[in-house]
């Protein structure tokens, strides 16, 4: 049987789904707010219950985005500060550099080997410090 590894703990899992759901909801409400007079806004428009609860449901989301933003800067205070748990594997490096270039090269099909990746990515870097 497969050893399985855990990855993210809870405070990482809890972090991660409320940016994720909160950035989709964001961008699902806030598209037509922009766009409010493009013909595909209306139906979105409709389906959220008209504007005005549109507009406070992208409120209430970017709320979210935000307490789970302040949360994941607390957590890591804690974790730096008080349990003295220090992680660079999220910090970029040149590694990160050599990467990316190995890994166009091999999309391009100019080289047989791909990039070999640590335990996140230069896109996973990427993804976080955006």
């Amino acid at each position: 049987m497969a050893k399985i590894y855990q990855r993210w703990n809870i405070h990482h899992r809890l972090q991660h789904i409320l940016l994720f759901v909160s950035f989709f909801i964001l961008t699902f409400t806030g598209l037509p707010i922009k766009y409010a007079y493009s013909s595909w806004a209306s139906p979105v428009t409709r389906f959220f219950g008209g504007f005005d609860t549109m507009l406070t449901i992208h409120k209430v989301a970017a709320a979210i985005m935000i307490i789970a933003a302040i949360y994941h800067l607390g957590y890591m205070l804690v974790c730096w500060l008080i349990r003295k748990e220090t992680s660079t594997a999220m910090v970029p490096t040149w590694k990160d550099v050599t990467d990316l270039l190995d890994h166009i090269v091999y999309s391009f099909g100019l080289s047989k080997k791909d990039a070999e990746f640590e335990r996140y990515s230069y896109k996973e870097k990427f993804d976080y410090w955006a």
